[in-house]
């Protein structure tokens, strides 16, 4: 059982909660057994409400205690904005000087449900009154949430035909079966028309939805303040199941190597790609992140990339102040308890900077090193997929046609039946005015090798007074002298032609059907030789 919500009053100190301080508590209650978490929350009063909780200890009346580390802000301006936590134990017989050596099992027993709120479209839907729900899954209950931070609309939530999502994260609770869903009935306009309610549940690869249809008042449909939710029958959505990663970023110890940009990873797996993930999004000090020589840790939660971790691109959008940055390097380790005992270091060493180096803001890295912790602690080193670094020579010719040249910022990803390089920005040739009428432009692009190629995506992104861009071909050339040639011919222009600005071409003498068995090998590191201690 639980011993329910208990107001912390009374402790041995007359101000509570204060910096380093430990606040004592006696609670009376029934016998509940092993404990299995701890909620704590605060109700945001106050005119200094937010509070970082190292841990929190319970003993019970045998003596025995347990602790539950939290090192997160409760705090609507601070981490994820969350006023409230489930915390789970650690082990028994461990303390919080334990902890290093336990975050990733606590890690890997929280999630991360996505509760998107749909206001309905009628007169009056929108409410001013605090939103609360309940989850109940097949093995727990979040207890209650109140809905809070949001990530879709930062001012006015519930607002009439509005979509407002939220992050809940807590202890593993399974599928959500049912959910609980109220208002206080506070503010002036406080009655409120909920459409449905979607929980995205991506550790499980399911998203549910919730109908309802019904008003929230005391002066509206039947009065009532409160309401039990259940799902819509055969409406669920199955998709691959995420899978929660430790990635650490190792920002280096030299002048200006910070960075104000929003920093993502692309993690190539042997059974597929986790896509961008920005690290820290969501967070509302996200900007205390990547400062020289700090070192951040996040746990996102990402798709299915299969058993080994082949590559790794990392990277920055370019924006903000100070947006150059130097990384060090990066350790990525999967949180899945089969795979949590191998680690991945991806030595960077180098900048990300358009005034620095090769000018390009993200970089592809193969593992340096990769090693496996036993039980015992003992450390071995793995022999994994072997792929090789590439550079490839990229000649764009610009045609011949009046106002052919271009001013805007040009990007290309290049794809092979190894993978792709990711976008690129086309920001360094051999001429200082880019991308003339009738000229050849040769830019370099280290990446890992990205066996044959089949596709490449070439955009330009409309900006300046002279954004049109009449593109002639590329030629794409590796180290080995492999060479393919992708004709265009068109215009890239939202005024021009077929008024498009991005496009996908194809290797001249490559046919569509060879080109679609390319595309669905991308995969083929597993035909790779894979270490059987990492699969």
């Amino acid at each position: 059982g639980d011993s329910g919500e208990r107001a912390l009053r009374k402790s041995d100190n007359v101000n509570k909660f204060e910096r380093d301080q430990v606040d004592v508590f006696t609670l009376s209650v029934v016998d509940l057994g092993e404990l299995t978490k701890v909620k704590i929350r605060h109700d945001d009063s106050g005119s200094n409400s937010a509070w970082h909780c190292s841990h929190v200890e319970v003993e019970g009346g045998e003596g025995a205690t347990s602790v539950f580390p939290c090192q997160r802000w409760l705090a609507t301006d601070e981490d994820d904005g969350q006023i409230s936590r489930e915390l789970p134990p650690l082990a028994p017989g461990q303390t919080m000087a334990d902890m290093a050596d336990s975050s990733l099992q606590l890690a890997a027993q929280r999630t991360t449900y996505h509760v998107t709120v749909y206001t309905g479209d009628l007169f009056g839907a929108g409410t001013d009154a605090d939103v609360f729900v309940q989850l109940f899954g097949e093995e727990d209950d979040s207890g209650s949430i109140q809905l809070k931070s949001c990530k879709s609309n930062s001012i006015n939530k519930f607002e009439r035909d509005a979509k407002d999502m939220f992050y809940i994260e807590c202890v593993d609770m399974g599928t959500v079966e049912r959910l609980k869903v109220w208002t206080d009935g506070s503010g002036s306009g406080s009655d409120w028309y909920l459409e449905k309610i979607n929980i995205d549940m991506p550790t499980l690869g399911v998203k549910r939805t919730f109908p309802c249809e019904e008003w929230f008042g005391k002066d509206t449909g039947d009065g009532t303040l409160e309401r039990t939710l259940y799902p819509a029958p055969e409406a669920d959505e199955n998709y691959k199941r995420s899978t929660k990663w430790e990635i650490i970023v190792h920002t280096s110890d030299i002048r200006h190597a910070g960075t104000d940009a929003s920093v993502f990873v692309n993690l190539y797996g042997d059974k597929g790609r986790s896509g961008k993930v920005v690290l820290g999004e969501g967070l509302k000090d996200r900007d205390q992140f990547f400062e020289r020589g700090s070192v951040d840790s996040f746990t996102p939660e990402i798709p299915d990339i299969g058993t080994e971790l082949v590559k790794l691109q990392v990277g920055h959008d370019g924006k903000g102040r100070g947006d150059g940055w130097h990384c060090a390097k990066v350790i990525a380790r999967c949180l899945d308890e089969e795979q949590s005992a191998v680690e991945y270091t991806f030595l960077c060493d180098r900048w990300l900077d358009k005034e620095e180096e090769d000018g390009q803001l993200q970089v592809e890295l193969l593992p340096e090193t990769v090693t496996k912790k036993s039980k015992e602690g003992e450390e071995t080193n793995v022999e994994t997929t072997k792929l090789k670094n590439e550079t490839y020579t990229v000649r764009v010719e610009t045609g011949d046609k009046f106002g052919a040249g271009t001013d805007a910022n040009c990007y290309i990803s290049i794809h092979g039946t190894l993978g792709d390089s990711g976008e690129r920005q086309l920001s360094k040739s051999e001429h200082m005015d880019k991308f003339q009428r009738n000229q050849i432009d040769t830019f370099t692009i280290d990446c890992v090798e990205l066996g044959e190629l089949y596709k490449i995506i070439l955009r330009e992104d409309d900006s300046n007074a002279g954004a049109d861009w009449y593109v002639s071909n590329v030629t794409i050339t590796d180290s080995q002298e492999n060479e393919a040639v992708f004709l265009c011919e068109q215009w890239f222009s939202k005024s021009k032609g077929d008024k498009k600005i991005k496009r996908t071409l194809y290797p001249k003498g490559m046919s569509m059907a060879e080109v679609e068995s390319a595309e669905k090998g991308w995969v083929l590191y597993r035909t790779l030789t894979i270490d059987n201690d990492v699969c």
